[in-house]
């Protein structure tokens, strides 16, 4: 299936209808590639959505109404065909409805489209959720877009617009912990090494900044992310790759005393029938 293209002077952007996934941003004046481009050797993701859920479900299944139903981690959208509903040379709206196979995983009736346009030096991505059934919709939302990071790993850090006071929460048993480490004390940067992620991500609640950076400390390179407001966020790659995933999520995974019904999973965002939710988010270069 061809991807979708975006491109003005300064910008080009690529989308694969599966998943509304976000394939590549390569900024032309500075010849850069801002986002990982995948390779099934490492990771072949580029920048997946997840939706409905973010993160594993215990023992990858939930209840709703007594009833049990099974998805996969991160939820189905990633590996669903998106449908295009509207395409312009500097935009493009996809969109993802409820069908038999989704109810089958997720007994709900929804209509998600995600809007993707240019902006300077980047690009821009909105995430637009209605509730076209008759009974309230539960969901929650999460991006997972990978920066290249094409010189050396440990030349980069991680940088917050603000200085954060933030615990880590682990994985254990694929259950996230119910209690974090604390990890940074009034501090704003993350240095990235070969081993930060050999216990998986870092994942942080009540994040209370918006702007991100991942920048290149000896020449300046820098993408920055525009988290859209979301509380929570993971940090992720696998472990020495060249790429760093910058994670706004509005949930994370099962905690490990959860109950298993989605009503109670942390995060989970509800509409009311018709109505709307929409998100935010950017990736563009500073420099």
């Amino acid at each position: 299936m061809e991807n979708l293209i975006l491109e003005n002077d300064i910008v080009c952007a690529e989308i694969s209808p599966v998943g509304a996934e976000l394939r590549r941003v390569f900024h032309k004046k500075r010849s850069d590639e801002l986002i990982w481009s995948g390779d099934p050797a490492v990771w072949q993701g580029t920048a997946p959505i997840l939706f409905p859920i973010v993160g594993r479900l215990r023992n990858g299944e939930y209840t709703y109404q007594g009833k049990s139903y099974t998805m996969q981690k991160h939820g189905f959208a990633r590996s669903s065909v998106f449908s295009v509903v509207n395409q312009q040379a500097e935009s493009v709206t996809l969109r993802l409805t409820d069908s038999e196979e989704t109810r089958a995983m997720y007994p709900f009736s929804f209509v998600f489209d995600v809007m993707f346009r240019l902006i300077d030096d980047g690009v821009a991505i909105e995430y637009v959720v209605k509730n076209s059934g008759s009974e309230t919709l539960l969901f929650t939302l999460g991006s997972h877009p990978g920066i290249a990071l094409p010189q050396k790993l440990t030349e980069y850090s991680v940088i917050f617009d603000r200085p954060q006071t933030l615990d880590n929460y682990s994985l254990e048993n694929e259950l996230l912990t119910v209690r974090g480490v604390p990890y940074l004390k009034n501090e704003n940067e993350i240095k990235l090494t070969p081993t930060l992620f050999d216990h998986d991500a870092l994942i942080f609640k009540d994040v209370t900044c918006r702007k991100i950076q991942v920048k290149h400390l000896p020449s300046g390179r820098t993408v920055e992310m525009d988290t859209g407001g979301a509380p929570h966020l993971g940090i992720w790659a696998k472990p020495a790759a060249q790429y760093v995933c910058i994670e706004p999520w509005f949930s994370h995974d099962d905690p490990a005393d959860t109950d298993g019904t989605i009503e109670n999973k942390p995060g989970i965002l509800s509409l009311a029938p018709e109505q709307i939710f929409s998100n935010v988010i950017s990736i563009r270069s500073l420099a």
